[in-house]
């Protein structure tokens, strides 16, 4: 409910200190605005006659929907499988993003986006992002994710003084996906760096350290272009065999490999890189995400609650109407109504979720006001 309250407000949203969680993930659906903020550790907010400190956790994923647009600033992103107990058989492609980012512009600064299982964020669909000073990976070094930041389909990146460490890749560019990471360290993963399909990478003044196979790694006769300037690695192979990128621009690169000892959770990292994912994809037209996508993202238990809340809705509906008292027959007519009226309504993550729209256009305001004209005629 806060999350909604955030997105109808349009403006920055203060998130009190503690942790929140929920099973599935919160959709922040299509043309909408988002901006929540915390205090952080380090630093204190006046709220009316108090001051607030103190960090936000918030377990749990997040689907952020096409042409969705907003910022986080201060807050903890987290998510493991075993944080939702009852969760349908796994298939080998089913996609688990701790942030899932479709929009654009989104603006992530000073936050930690960590993940055990899964990809901590992963940018898709033509998605764009800009990570300041954050931290993307594993929860700790014995849970790791699969990847720290997944990238393809034209999504857009920039990393700015970052971190990527324990996954399996630091970083995977995959299918036209474009990234230029400046001051980042990517460390303690299986490969630092991997690059697919016609990916665009661009380094400068990185720093890699402490991953277990490789800093770079190139599939197979593939387009894919790297530019580096100014990278330092002290990881025991630069490159992972004699794959190189078909467009590689080196402006400065010091490799002074370490004789550190093999990491005992070298094997578990190994599997973690193996795991593949399938995200959804989408076209440059579509305005959303099709239900049948958003139902591959989620467990059987959040679609139970998901429906939970949509009765919840639909009961105050009807309180707002003036029906708490009405007859039970008229009740239940208006419920058909309800139900009716939302299978008329656009196939989208949005209208699964949510019975009510949040767009302030005039053509959803005249739709809204015919439907309780109706909903009116019906309980004369």
């Amino acid at each position: 409910s806060g999350v909604y309250r955030a997105i109808k407000s349009k403006y920055k949203v203060f998130v009190k200190p503690g942790t929140y969680t929920w099973r599935g993930f919160i959709p922040i659906m299509y043309k909408t605005t988002m901006h929540l903020f915390a205090a952080g550790e380090e630093s204190t907010f006046q709220v009316q006659d108090r001051k607030v400190a103190g960090k936000v956790i918030l377990v749990g994923r997040w689907v952020l929907e096409p042409k969705s647009q907003g910022s986080f600033l201060n807050l903890t992103f987290s998510w493991s499988k075993k944080d939702e107990q009852k969760r349908r058989e796994e298939k080998k492609d089913v996609f688990r993003s701790c942030l899932l980012v479709y929009g654009s512009p989104w603006l992530i600064e000073k936050c930690e986006c960590l993940c055990s299982g899964g990809i901590a964020m992963a940018i898709c669909g033509y998605g764009q992002a800009t990570c300041r000073g954050c931290k993307l990976g594993g929860i700790e070094k014995e849970f790791p994710a699969s990847r720290a930041v997944f990238a393809n389909q034209g999504a857009k990146l920039l990393l700015r003084s970052s971190t990527e460490k324990f996954a399996g890749f630091g970083i995977f560019m995959d299918d036209g996906a474009r990234c230029v990471a400046g001051g980042s360290e990517i460390g303690s993963n299986y490969r630092g760096v991997c690059l697919r399909g016609n990916a665009k990478l661009a380094l400068w003044s990185c720093t890699m350290k402490d991953n277990m196979r490789c800093s770079l790694s190139v599939f197979a006769n593939e387009y894919a272009d790297l530019e580096v300037e100014d990278l330092t690695s002290s990881d025991v192979n630069l490159w992972e065999d004699k794959n190189r990128p078909r467009r590689f621009v080196e402006k400065s690169l010091n490799w002074e490999p370490s004789n550190s000892p093999q990491s005992p959770l070298m094997k578990l990292y190994a599997r973690c890189s193996e795991m593949t994912f399938r995200p959804p994809l989408l076209s440059h037209s579509s305005q959303s995400l099709k239900k049948q996508d958003v139902l591959d993202l989620c467990e059987q238990s959040s679609i139970e609650d998901m429906t939970l809340v949509q009765g919840k809705q639909d009961l105050d509906h009807l309180t707002k109407i003036g029906f708490e008292n009405k007859e039970v027959d008229e009740r239940e007519k208006l419920k058909k109504l309800i139900s009716q009226i939302r299978q008329d309504s656009p196939d989208s993550a949005s209208s699964f979720v949510s019975s009510t729209s949040l767009s302030h256009d005039g053509k959803a305001d005249e739709d809204w006001n015919q439907k309780r004209a109706r909903s009116r005629s019906l309980s004369r």
